[in-house]
């Protein structure tokens, strides 16, 4: 027996096992196809570019919760600065998954692509693909296909990366190409991902950039009106533009899809930054043109401290069916709500009375989570938690009426003479003393202003009774959306 042959053949037979499970692995990770090419492949070049270009952006900040942003797809020397103003908004989001969609420059296909790649290379690092995520939408629609094909050389998606992994870290995405995609199948998509996004902290961004190669003034022109359209969130008006050539983008289905889920959501719009290449890349003769575009639900906006009466009617239906099935089993509800109106981050009070008379009352002055978990938690509180009173039984459900009060943010006042007397809320505030009144408390007191903070700081925050002239004493005041199950016993 010739041990130097079997010893040979051993270390052969070893190297071929590596290379073969070395290719195994490697196949499963998309290479960067751009990188050198649309950005640096330099990790600490690259993410000097990025983080200096975000830095620049800080003026963009919307502080709003994003649900998704349409953003440039050109090589970072051209458009860097524009994407940055769309990624400088995820800086403090909670996102597990980003959805990535983008237009397949290369490869022709009706219907989107997906990719069979476990993992993207991104040089700063690599991104999981949501492999759950890609199944929903593969068991869900009919016009899906895995096409690595399209993937490959496609720098639409890749060049988001980078900045996805500088602004959000270990995210996973999911890739998405779209090819030929009609009204219906724009629609269908759009609806899918409303639902993916609203029942999980999903973030979805369409890769597109805006005309391309006309003059400087021709391509201010086009452009205008597109991002017009595109804020407008009226998606036939897009296509319909599209065809007569008065709107111009190359990422039109991704674009279109968007805007339908923010339709469906009732998010708003807002170009956050413009440009074009005549501007950042000194060519004024051809010039491609670029935007950032985010969508989001304005908590702050008139709108969205107003309550449709469907949505009062749904929080009324949840603190109730929640408060009878936790008093007979100690159980909550599941909640599937995909209303923004609902999902909001909004301070809110559960009141209960018996027979006219109260029977419990706790909420968060301050918003700590959606709007229906808020309600759904609050009034399991008023009802077992409120300590002036005994937990409630089940016996008295059917005397028990509920009653919500949803909260704008507090703000800080200067003095007693800013509060209205109906219209605010009241918060009162010395170190740890701490109390508040809802609007109605005056209306259902009779009480004046003197009366109505004397006895907020006595009795609620355990201060003197005039301790609200005292200038130490901080006051805040707030408004309330109120409603309860009386104004709707005969609908």
């Amino acid at each position: 027996m010739d041990i130097g042959k079997i010893k040979k053949s051993i270390i052969v037979i070893g190297i071929a096992s590596f290379i073969s499970f070395y290719c195994v692995y490697a196949s499963d990770i998309k290479k960067a196809d751009c990188a050198g090419k649309f950005y640096p492949n330099n990790p600490k070049r690259l993410s000097s570019m990025i983080e200096s270009e975000l830095k620049q952006a800080e003026k963009f900040a919307l502080g709003e919760r994003i649900y998704a942003l349409i953003g440039p797809h050109a090589a970072y020397q051209c458009s860097a600065g524009v994407a940055a103003s769309g990624f400088k908004q995820l800086e403090k989001e909670k996102i597990d998954t980003v959805i990535l969609l983008g237009p397949s420059h290369h490869f022709g296909f009706n219907g989107i692509a997906l990719a069979s790649w476990d993992s993207f290379d991104a040089v700063l690092g690599q991104f999981e693909v949501d492999l759950k995520l890609k199944s929903k939408l593969v068991q869900n629609l009919n016009f899906v296909q895995e096409n690595d094909s399209a993937f490959n050389n496609e720098h639409c998606l890749e060049v988001q990366l980078p900045f996805l992994k500088t602004v959000l870290g270990n995210v996973k995405i999911l890739p998405v190409l779209t090819g030929d995609l009609n009204t219906p199948q724009i629609k269908e998509l759009a609806s899918l991902l409303k639902d993916i996004v609203l029942r999980n902290n999903i973030l979805v961004i369409a890769s597109s950039d805006l005309s391309h190669y006309h003059d400087y003034q021709r391509c201010n022109s086009i452009d205008r009106n597109t991002l017009s359209i595109i804020t407008s969130l009226d998606v036939d008006k897009l296509h319909k533009g599209v065809i007569d050539k008065t709107v111009q983008l190359c990422g039109y289905a991704s674009v279109a899809v968007v805007m339908e889920m923010a339709k469906q959501l009732n998010l708003r719009s807002k170009v956050l930054e413009y440009s074009n290449s005549g501007e950042t890349c000194s060519n004024k003769k051809q010039v491609v043109g670029y935007s950032s575009i985010a969508f989001f639900y304005d908590s702050n906006s008139k709108e969205a401290n107003m309550l449709e009466v469907f949505q009062k009617k749904r929080l009324l239906d949840i603190t109730r069916k929640t408060l009878g099935e936790f008093l007979k089993t100690g159980s909550l509800i599941a909640l599937d709500d995909t209303d923004p109106a609902l999902l909001a981050e909004k301070g809110a009070f559960v009141t209960l009375r018996k027979n006219g008379k109260l029977r419990g009352c706790i909420g968060n002055i301050y918003p700590k989570g959606a709007l229906n978990k808020t309600v759904q938690g609050m009034v399991v509180s008023a009802a077992t938690q409120d300590p002036r009173f005994s937990p409630v039984e089940e016996s008295e459900l059917g005397q028990i009426e509920i009653e919500i009060s949803v909260l704008s943010v507090p703000k800080r006042v200067n003095s007693a003479d800013d509060i209205v007397l109906g219209k605010h809320g009241v918060i009162v505030e010395k170190g740890f003393n701490k109390g508040v009144f809802l609007p109605q408390v005056a209306e259902e007191t009779g009480w004046n202003k003197d009366e109505f903070l004397g006895y907020l700081c006595e009795h609620k925050a355990g201060l003197k009774k005039d301790a609200w002239k005292d200038p130490s004493v901080k006051l805040f005041i707030f408004e309330a959306v109120v409603f309860s199950e009386r104004d709707y016993d005969n609908d």
